[in-house]
């Protein structure tokens, strides 16, 4: 068995935790993918043109770190009580028939998960919607989404994640060279949104950086220009400490 590196050991097991646990919903939704229920157009569904969703957004770029990390708890919160019956009858302040059958869908899709009965292999209305976009549904508690939407919408970013992450976890375990997976990490984290960074750990990039120079140290470096996105090295205790400041 390859030996794993301690920092290797900490992004790997706790990302593949995550992803594993998400892999469930992916898989329940898998199951309903050629069952009743419409994938609604991408038009139908203006997240990123909603006036109050992009400010909300564009807010959280000046919100201390800390202030910003607990609202976006508060706001996942909100999504425990996905499937229960308050949930199940909330309904949308629309007559638009399509921002009702999203609504209607989004609760069918979440009851299937929670095991009921209730048109279980319904179809996730916000399938294939851009991770950003769902991002900005998930963290959205203006009323223009009900909590099933919401909930809804951070399975399938769920799903996505999985997805993207288990190949490159898998081919870091089984092949002993960590460069992809960290590398994967960092431009996967720069893409992030405010709220979004502000889960990971002070330093989380830094750190990612560090680990990466690591690997590269003892296989070389990696082709392609993602390389540019890697801040000079780090060479002394100082100058990883100001890239924690800088970078986190």
């Amino acid at each position: 068995m390859k030996h794993v590196s301690s920092s290797a050991s900490q992004i790997t097991t706790q990302t593949l935790s995550a992803y594993r646990e998400a892999n469930k919903n992916a898989e329940k939704t898998q199951t309903g993918s050629t069952a009743s229920g419409t994938s609604l157009n991408r038009s139908d569904v203006t997240v990123s043109k909603q006036a109050y969703t992009q400010a909300k957004f564009d807010s959280y770029e000046t919100m201390d770190r800390n202030a910003l990390k607990k609202r976006g708890i508060e706001l996942l919160d909100q999504l425990s009580i996905s499937g229960s019956k308050k949930a199940n009858a909330e309904v949308p302040n629309s007559d638009d028939p399509v921002r009702l059958a999203r609504a209607k869908q989004a609760t069918a899709f979440i009851c299937g998960l929670h095991g009921s009965n209730f048109e279980s292999h319904a179809k996730n209305p916000f399938a294939g919607l851009s991770s950003d976009d769902l991002s900005k549904i998930i963290y959205d508690d203006s009323g223009a989404y009900t909590i099933n939407e919401r909930s809804a919408a951070l399975s399938e970013q769920q799903k996505q994640r999985y997805n993207y992450w288990a190949p490159i976890i898998n081919e870091a375990f089984s092949s002993g060279d960590y460069r992809k997976l960290y590398r994967s990490a960092i431009e996967y984290h720069d893409k992030l949104s405010p709220i979004e960074k502000s889960f990971a750990p002070a330093g989380y990039r830094a750190n990612l950086v560090g680990w990466l120079e690591d690997e590269e140290r003892k296989f070389g470096k990696l082709d392609g220009a993602a390389n540019a996105l890697l801040p000079a090295s780090i060479h002394s205790n100082a100058d990883k400490q100001k890239s924690v400041q800088e970078l986190s």
